[in-house]
C-alpha cells in the first residue's frame, strides 16, 4: 500500500506549469499559526511557529494511522508547508521588506482529518513535547479563484514569476484580489537544506478577480 499523499491526490494543486494559468482553489482545512517579522530571523517568531506546525502535524499523523489504513493506506505523507503574505495597507507585498511582514504559515490537513482529531493532537503535542501549541489553530477556508505558477530558484527571485503572473491576469480580463482575507500564497515543495538554491520549488498562487 503507498501512502496517502496530498501532492499525489490533488496534482492540480500541487504540480502546476512553469506558465499561469487560472485555478479555483477548493475549501480545505489547515493547521496555522499567524505572526509577523522577518521569516529570516534565526531567533524569530516565524522559525518559532514553523516547528509548532511540524510538531502538530506529525503527532496528528501518527494519531490518524488506523484510520488512514482502513482507507486502503500505508499511513499519510504530511503535506508540505504553506506561506500566506501581506503588508497591511500594501496590495500584495514587497518581498525585500521582511521586517513589515504578516504571515500566516501553515499545512494542510488531509479531508479525513477532523477539528475534535487536530484538538487531540494539540494535547498530545502539550504532555509529549512540553510546549504550548495554543498559537496553533485549525482553519477551514476556500481560496477561490486565482492565478498561480511554479516558480524555480530563490525566494528573493520571485519578482520575475509575479511579473508573468501579473502580465497573464491583466490578459485575462482579471485583476488582482489582495484583500484583508485574500493574500499572496506560497507553497515550498524543496526542502531548503538539502537542495541547491538554484532548484527550489515553490508554488505562487495569486487571488484575482474581474474589474
Amino acid at each position: 500500500m503507498k501512502p496517502y499523499d496530498v501532492k499525489e491526490v490533488f496534482k492540480e494543486l500541487y504540480k502546476p506549469a512553469d506558465t499561469p494559468h487560472l485555478i479555483h482553489i477548493p475549501q480545505m482545512a489547515f493547521c496555522t499559526v499567524s505572526g509577523s517579522g522577518n521569516p529570516n530571523d534565526p531567533e524569530g517568531s516565524y522559525k518559532q511557529a514553523v516547528e509548532l506546525l511540524y510538531a502538530v502535524s506529525y503527532a496528528l499523523r501518527e494519531q490518524m494511522k488506523r484510520t488512514v489504513e482502513r482507507q486502503g493506506f500505508q499511513g499519510y505523507v504530511v503535506p508540505p508547508l504553506e506561506g500566506l503574505w501581506w503588508q497591511p495597507g500594501r496590495q500584495g507585498y514587497d518581498m525585500m521588506q521582511k521586517e513589515t511582514l504578516h504571515w500566516i504559515s501553515q499545512i494542510r490537513l488531509p479531508d479525513f482529518v477532523t477539528a475534535d482529531d487536530f484538538n487531540r493532537a494539540l494535547q498530545q503535542v502539550q504532555l509529549t513535547k512540553k510546549c504550548d501549541p495554543s498559537l496553533v489553530q485549525y482553519r477551514v477556508y476556500e481560496e477561490g479563484l486565482c492565478v498561480q505558477i511554479m516558480h524555480h530558484g530563490a525566494f528573493d527571485d520571485e519578482t520575475a514569476s509575479v511579473l508573468k503572473m501579473d502580465e497573464f491576469i491583466a490578459s485575462e480580463g482579471y485583476i488582482n484580489d489582495f484583500s484583508d482575507l485574500r493574500h499572496h500564497h506560497e507553497i515550498y515543495l524543496s526542502n531548503i537544506n538539502r537542495v541547491v538554491e538554484s532548484r527550489w520549488k515553490t508554488i505562487l498562487r495569486h487571488p484575482i478577480r474581474r474589474p
